[in-house]
């Protein structure tokens, strides 16, 4: 990701592990400001499964200000995911949420819900 150029014309966009990865980035980062990022069912590995330590950090709460963030999260997603959501929610109120039902972890090759915020 550093070999990018991350600026104000900038979508960023992870999925489970990736949009936990992006979160972590961004926190450590608050110089940039990109101009879009979207997590989808991001995972913050809240059970502590894997020994590395890669999530131990802070979600900085100004990230808000800094970007557009927008989170797609189901309800019926599995229980690690579900525990993410609590805390980037807690962390990151003032995203935009979108809320399913019925999608899991979004392993789908439709969603036009996703194509129309990064239109």
């Amino acid at each position: 990701v550093e070999d990018f150029k991350i600026d104000n014309q900038t979508t960023l966009l992870g999925h489970s592990c990736g949009g936990g990865f992006l979160l972590k980035y961004l926190s450590e980062h608050a110089e940039l400001r990109p101009q879009k990022v979207v997590l989808v069912a991001p995972w913050l590995d809240p059970e502590k499964e894997i020994s590395n330590p890669f999530f131990d950090f802070e979600i900085d709460p100004t990230l808000t200000d800094r970007t557009d963030l927008h989170i797609f999260i189901s309800s019926d997603d599995f229980a690690g995911c579900l525990a993410s959501f609590e805390i980037v929610r807690k962390a990151l109120p003032n995203a935009h949420w979108h809320e399913f039902t019925d999608r899991g972890h979004f392993c789908t090759f439709e969603f036009p819900e996703l194509l129309e915020v990064l239109k």
